[in-house]
């Protein structure tokens, strides 16, 4: 039996979303040729992008997909800005992309497909966040009621008590 053929664009495999996806691939080319404002431009907007395909989703009118293009924005404009030795913003963009799934997972009255998608995007939103607390020199504390905070949308998302 033969493996699966990876897609041939991860981005494209991923989203789904014409325009996001056309954001990003600019954002990307601007940085690979170092474009400076462009690169910033470009990727606030795939952000601004994702965001709205969020909040589609949450009426229910979104892609599936719209919390993992979420996270991958956020995390574009985090990286970006820790090559830069913009640490603060990078750590708005991270914990951002964390808030916002944590947030959607536990609302009960946004649709079930959108939390579950929201708590699968949960983990690599959570590790990428305590992975730069921790380099930031975070106290454990603030690690620990992250780690808290994950727990409890998921168990809230699932009707559970934690």
């Amino acid at each position: 039996m033969n493996a699966p053929e990876p897609p041939k664009d991860p981005i494209r495999f991923v989203a789904g979303d014409d325009r996001w996806i056309e954001l990003t691939q600019q954002a990307n080319a601007a940085y690979t040729n170092q474009q400076g404002e462009a690169v910033d431009d470009l990727y606030q907007s795939a952000l601004e992008e994702a965001d709205k395909l969020l909040r589609s989703a949450e009426k229910g009118s979104g892609p599936a997909q719209a919390p993992a293009i979420l996270v991958i924005s956020h995390h574009n404009l985090a990286e970006l800005a820790l090559k830069r030795g913009q640490t603060d913003r990078a750590t708005a963009h991270y914990q951002g992309a964390f808030d916002r799934l944590v947030t959607l997972a536990g609302n009960m009255s946004a649709p079930l497909e959108l939390r579950e998608a929201c708590m699968s995007h949960l983990r690599i939103a959570l590790v990428a966040l305590v992975a730069h607390l921790l380099t930031c020199g975070a106290p454990s504390s603030k690690l620990a009621r992250e780690i808290e905070r994950a727990r409890n949308a998921v168990h809230a998302a699932r009707g559970r008590p934690c």
